[in-house]
């Protein structure tokens, strides 16, 4: 189990950030309540504590400071006794319990010490003043104290602690300040491993202080254009996700989701080759071929992968690949693993893609790749060009459609269709996680042979377990809407023009090309973090990107356009950028 970041992460950005520091009182106090599963709040919650005192210890108090007290001055041994005949548990529960002669007197005391601090927090929580650091000394403290029980012997403590803390309410005071520390394994921490962690320290603090690190916002309902996350009061628009369509929680989504888990299970256990392909797999893929107009295609766990297992399955070492500078990650890392020749052309730059391709005109095969529309800048490859350059060499063109399948071009068929070009491209790959549903998939489409190839060679669909058919299931159902109705890519493309209409007549620079990736461009990444909070502040859900997402000097927030925004909401996430942005002398 992991450990939670702000218990036990002292070097965390999390206290570091304003924004955080200001509700944390909010976070400690829920985290309790989670991890202890302790009525453990704020106000008049207290006196639960004490009622859990009375009831599972014998310890009648009426205040926090007496019940402290109560547990500096006990005997440890006296109190695992009283929990032991006040739960009533059973001889086996009993025998999975570590006697006091099991566990140093040390560790004991510290426990109940620190168990003492922690109450003292309750008053500290009603004032809204937590001392973070302070918990989190006390946090790691109890683990440290545990770890000293070193081998077998510590290792059966803690299962024995788990098992009982799980099974048994009653151990919900002890669980209080116990459980955090007893919630995931205990090992020996290696010399080497001490080593990594100060090396990693240093690298993490170095990300902290240039103002990059990337907090994740923690999401509590559907993905939509509302939602909820923690830390934050009522719903927020949401502007950052991939949900071009609005599909993710789309009714008709769901109930698909939902009959084919039903019809067809969780999972499959097994990768596609030994048990893992049923029939709604074959269906989707028929449907992503025939809706391309490509002779097949083949699923994989997400483009990333589909990109993974491309290029090492297809380019041999007598063969060239040459790739867009500001290519996504997945095709500069899929590149990287195969043997062939590797050049790379200057951003969208026609003269010096055929400079490339003159470089390897020997090569067997030559393949161009690019991504159909850069998601970080909205902007769209030159593909009538490539094509051109493809032709004059005789080469094949790959390019990834994922910030372009479904919504781009008049009936979404992407940036071929954008280009009235239709059939023109060679291999395409694209996702099942953006517009068309939002879960997850991802696959290649283009010629069966390639296609046959890929399923006897590409290593990510080999080595995988196959898509759930809950995620089958939504992306052959996404796909049903998108062919049935134009609606919904009209209804995103009108968005896009309110958006980007709005924002440059008040001053903003919006990079891209009439795409619903609508990058503000802002140049500085803590100037893009802190605009991105208080963008939050005002009930507007967008995120500030930075190095090495972007290059650096490129800061920017990437709004993203969903066909289930309205008018309305377009207009207040306007007015709230304009706001900020003055406050911020960004206009």
């Amino acid at each position: 189990m992991e450990k939670h970041p702000s218990l036990f992460n002292i070097s965390s950005p999390l206290y570091r950030d304003q924004h955080v520091k200001n509700n944390a009182w909010k976070e400690i106090s829920g985290i309790l309540v989670d991890q202890a599963r302790c009525p453990v709040a704020i106000g008049n919650q207290r006196r639960k504590v004490f009622g859990v005192a009375d009831r599972q210890c014998g310890l009648h108090v009426e205040s926090d400071c007496e019940l402290k007290s109560i547990l500096h001055q006990a005997n440890p041994r006296d109190l695992l006794s009283k929990l032991l005949t006040r739960n009533k548990l059973s001889p086996l529960q009993k025998q999975m319990l570590p006697s006091p002669a099991q566990v140093s007197v040390r560790i004991w005391h510290n426990v109940k010490s620190n168990f003492g601090n922690l109450l003292g927090t309750i008053t500290a929580l009603e004032a809204r003043d937590f001392p973070l650091v302070k918990a989190v000394k006390i946090m790691r403290g109890i683990e440290e104290n545990l770890n000293q029980v070193s081998g077998s012997v510590g290792t059966a403590i803690v299962d024995k602690f788990k098992r009982v803390v799980q099974q048994n309410p009653g151990w919900k005071v002890m669980a209080i300040f116990i459980r955090p520390a007893i919630s995931f394994p205990i090992r020996h921490q290696s010399h080497a491993q001490s080593h990594l962690k100060q090396i990693l320290g240093e690298e993490l603090n170095s990300i902290q202080a240039a103002g990059t690190w990337k907090n994740e916002r923690i999401i509590t309902s559907m993905q939509g254009v509302t939602i909820t996350a923690e830390g934050s009061q009522g719903e927020l628009l949401n502007f950052c996700a991939n949900n071009y369509l609005g599909l993710s929680s789309h009714p008709e989504i769901i109930e698909a989701s939902q009959k084919a888990l039903k019809e067809f299970g969780a999972g499959l256990s097994s990768v596609r080759f030994i048990c893992g392909t049923q029939s709604l797999h074959k269906e989707l893929e028929s449907k992503i071929a025939q809706f391309h107009g490509r002779s097949d295609a083949i699923l994989y766990p997400s483009c990333f992968d589909a990109n993974a297992g491309l290029f090492e399955a297809l380019v041999t070492p007598d063969d060239a690949i040459i790739s867009d500078e500001l290519n996504h990650a997945s095709i500069i890392d899929g590149i990287r693993l195969c043997k062939g020749k590797k050049l790379r052309y200057k951003h969208r730059d026609m003269a010096d893609l055929d400079l490339k391709l003159q470089e390897v005109k020997d090569a067997r095969l030559k393949f161009i790749v690019t991504d159909g529309v850069f998601s970080m800048d909205g902007n769209v490859a030159p593909l009538p060009d490539i094509c051109k350059l493809a032709e004059k060499y005789e080469a094949l063109t790959i390019v990834d459609e994922a910030h372009a399948t479904g919504f781009f071009g008049r009936t979404g068929r992407g940036t071929e269709e954008f280009f009235n070009m239709l059939g023109k491209v060679d291999i395409i790959n694209s996702t099942l996680g953006k517009a068309l549903g939002g879960a997850s998939g991802g696959y290649t489409t283009g010629p069966s042979e390639v296609v046959q190839l890929l399923r006897q060679r590409g290593r990510p669909y080999l080595f995988s377990n196959a898509l759930p058919p809950p995620v089958v299931a939504a992306g052959i159902k996404a796909l049903d809407i998108l062919m049935s109705s134009s609606k919904l890519l009209e209804a995103v493309m009108a968005n896009t023009r309110q958006f980007r209409d709005g924002m440059s007549k008040a001053g903003f620079t919006i990079g891209g090309e009439n795409h619903p990736i609508c990058p503000v461009m802002l140049g500085d990444a803590k100037l893009a973090n802190t605009f991105a909070d208080k963008m939050l502040k005002k009930g507007i859900y967008v995120i500030g990107f930075s190095y090495p997402v972007v290059p650096k000097g490129k800061a920017r927030i990437r709004v993203q356009l969903s066909a289930a925004h309205s008018p309305k909401d377009i207009d207040k996430a306007i007015t709230a950028f304009v706001d900020i942005g003055k406050q911020l002398s960004v206009i």
